[in-house]
């Protein structure tokens, strides 16, 4: 499930009993998600904009232009 900026403004740790600080394996976990997602999104939108370039520069193959249907069966 894509991570959202909401998901990070509401996430909450756990705290640790008798010492200061949260669960180190808990905050690893979400880094990991969060990093993931940042990941996939860079990606993503690096797609983008390499698709985006090509079409104002012309580069793009166009579409295949549909074919009629055959008049013979």
């Amino acid at each position: 499930m894509p991570l959202t900026p909401e998901d990070v403004s509401n996430k909450r740790f756990t705290p640790v009993r008798l010492k200061e600080g949260y669960d180190m394996g808990e905050v690893d976990q979400f880094l990991d998600e969060v990093e993931a997602e940042l990941g996939r999104l860079t990606r993503e939108n690096d797609e983008l904009r390499d698709k985006l370039s090509a079409a104002q520069t012309g580069g793009a193959e166009p579409a295949p232009a549909p074919q009629a249907p055959s008049q013979w069966p």
